[in-house]
């Protein structure tokens, strides 16, 4: 896993994915993160990824992409 932009700054590794994508399709899988974005979405077979940090989501569902876009004051 890896891209022309360098090694990124952590893996999510293992996860089931499941991406915001129209089919539903979901998968095994890591996400790539650098510089605070996703820079990219593999298949778990895809294990070469030099990340600074690795995190383990074998036991978890892993959603590239989606976040809390709505959020009371009160809360934060």
């Amino acid at each position: 896993m890896s891209d022309s932009s360098g090694a990124p700054d952590l893996v999510i590794r293992d996860g089931l994915l499941l991406p915001m994508v129209s089919d539903g399709d979901f998968f095994q899988g890591n996400v790539a993160i650098r510089d605070g974005r996703i820079s990219a979405v593999t298949p778990v077979s895809d294990v070469d990824c030099g990340a600074a940090r690795v995190l383990d989501a074998s036991d978890a569902a892993v959603l590239p992409g989606f976040f809390q876009g709505h959020v009371h004051v009160v809360q934060s």
